[in-house]
Protein backbone atom coordinates (compact mmCIF):
# COMPACT_ATOMS: atom_id res chain seq x y z
CA UNK A 1 0.00 0.00 0.00
CA UNK A 2 1.37 3.49 -0.92
CA UNK A 3 1.90 6.03 1.47
CA UNK A 4 1.79 8.53 -0.74
CA UNK A 5 5.36 10.12 0.47
CA UNK A 6 7.92 10.29 -2.21
CA UNK A 7 11.68 9.26 -1.40
CA UNK A 8 14.23 11.64 -0.69
CA UNK A 9 16.26 10.66 -3.42
CA UNK A 10 13.71 11.12 -5.92
CA UNK A 11 12.66 14.50 -4.40
CA UNK A 12 16.63 15.60 -5.26
CA UNK A 13 16.22 14.41 -8.83
CA UNK A 14 12.85 16.37 -9.48
CA UNK A 15 14.40 19.49 -8.33
CA UNK A 16 17.98 19.21 -9.85
CA UNK A 17 16.65 19.08 -13.61
CA UNK A 18 14.05 21.67 -12.61
CA UNK A 19 16.60 23.94 -11.96
CA UNK A 20 19.03 22.72 -15.00
CA UNK A 21 15.88 23.40 -17.11
CA UNK A 22 15.39 27.33 -16.12
CA UNK A 23 19.21 27.77 -16.48
CA UNK A 24 19.43 26.71 -19.65
CA UNK A 25 16.43 28.44 -21.05
CA UNK A 26 18.14 31.56 -19.55
CA UNK A 27 21.42 31.18 -21.64
CA UNK A 28 23.41 30.84 -18.24
CA UNK A 29 26.11 28.39 -18.14
CA UNK A 30 27.29 26.90 -15.22
CA UNK A 31 30.17 29.01 -14.66
CA UNK A 32 28.58 31.82 -14.56
CA UNK A 33 26.23 30.61 -11.79
CA UNK A 34 29.03 29.37 -9.90
CA UNK A 35 30.95 32.57 -10.23
CA UNK A 36 27.42 34.64 -8.78
CA UNK A 37 26.71 32.21 -6.46
CA UNK A 38 29.77 30.18 -5.51
CA UNK A 39 28.66 27.02 -6.30
CA UNK A 40 31.26 25.62 -8.46
CA UNK A 41 30.54 24.57 -11.67
CA UNK A 42 31.22 20.23 -9.94
CA UNK A 43 29.39 21.29 -7.17
CA UNK A 44 26.26 23.03 -9.52
CA UNK A 45 26.28 19.58 -11.83
CA UNK A 46 25.96 17.26 -9.44
CA UNK A 47 22.99 19.49 -7.71
CA UNK A 48 21.57 19.27 -11.05
CA UNK A 49 21.86 15.51 -11.92
CA UNK A 50 19.97 15.29 -8.33
CA UNK A 51 23.53 13.48 -6.92
CA UNK A 52 24.03 16.70 -4.15
CA UNK A 53 21.96 18.44 -1.80
CA UNK A 54 21.35 22.11 -2.21
CA UNK A 55 20.83 24.18 0.96
CA UNK A 56 18.03 26.89 1.37
CA UNK A 57 20.20 29.85 1.02
CA UNK A 58 21.61 28.67 -2.61
CA UNK A 59 18.56 27.65 -3.60
CA UNK A 60 17.44 31.35 -3.01
CA UNK A 61 20.52 32.58 -4.26
CA UNK A 62 19.87 30.55 -7.80
CA UNK A 63 16.39 31.66 -7.57
CA UNK A 64 17.41 35.43 -7.82
CA UNK A 65 19.67 34.34 -10.74
CA UNK A 66 17.43 32.58 -12.39
CA UNK A 67 14.23 34.86 -12.41
CA UNK A 68 11.87 32.47 -10.74
CA UNK A 69 8.97 33.98 -9.67
CA UNK A 70 7.97 33.92 -5.85
CA UNK A 71 5.18 30.63 -6.41
CA UNK A 72 7.58 28.64 -8.21
CA UNK A 73 10.66 29.22 -5.51
CA UNK A 74 7.75 28.41 -2.87
CA UNK A 75 7.27 24.95 -4.58
CA UNK A 76 10.87 24.10 -5.32
CA UNK A 77 11.84 24.61 -1.83
CA UNK A 78 9.13 22.23 -0.61
CA UNK A 79 11.07 19.93 -2.86
CA UNK A 80 14.55 20.72 -1.60
CA UNK A 81 13.35 20.54 2.21
CA UNK A 82 11.86 16.92 1.03
CA UNK A 83 15.12 16.24 -0.60
CA UNK A 84 16.50 16.84 2.99
CA UNK A 85 14.52 13.91 4.59
CA UNK A 86 16.30 11.13 5.71
CA UNK A 87 13.71 7.74 4.97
Amino acid sequence: MSTGVTSSVVQAWELGPRLRERREQLGLTATVVGKTTGIGGTNLSAIEGGKRRLTAAKLTDLAGIYELPADELAELETIRARAEQRE
